[in-house]
């Protein structure tokens, strides 16, 4: 199956190197493909990973959300200078609102059990 835009660095592993994932691949790929669909640039797909696992792990230790993806771009990126900052900030972006849309979803779902509870009587006409 050929992916709609071009991905540099896709890894069959989606959370290798990352054990305590808190974005699904299906977050990273959203991002990447706004990314490509804007600025048509082509953006690294772990090191986006790289940067919003450090944004989330930022904003756990109670750092605001703005300066917690500025100090994660800054870390990653500061090794990579040629890479473009905005296309990983608007990909980085994306990446939390396509997680926390996902989060969001989860929590309005009803929890579905398998068994009936015990209370109700099944009918006997």
């Amino acid at each position: 199956m050929k992916e709609k835009f071009p991905v540099k660095g896709r890894q069959d592993k989606d959370n290798e190197g990352f054990p305590m994932a808190h974005f699904q691949a299906e977050d990273i790929d959203s991002a990447i493909q706004y990314v490509y669909d804007t600025y048509k640039i082509q953006i690294n797909r772990q090191l986006l990973r790289a940067i919003a696992e450090t944004a989330h792990e930022n904003m756990r230790k109670n750092i605001p959300f703005k300066p917690a993806c500025s100090y994660a771009l800054k870390e990653h990126l500061r090794q990579y200078p040629n890479e473009s900052w905005a296309a990983y900030s608007a990909g980085l972006k994306k990446a939390f609102a396509e997680h926390n849309a996902r989060i969001r979803a989860e929590n309005q779902q009803p929890h579905v059990t398998e068994t009936p509870p015990d209370n109700i009587k099944p009918d006997s006409h």
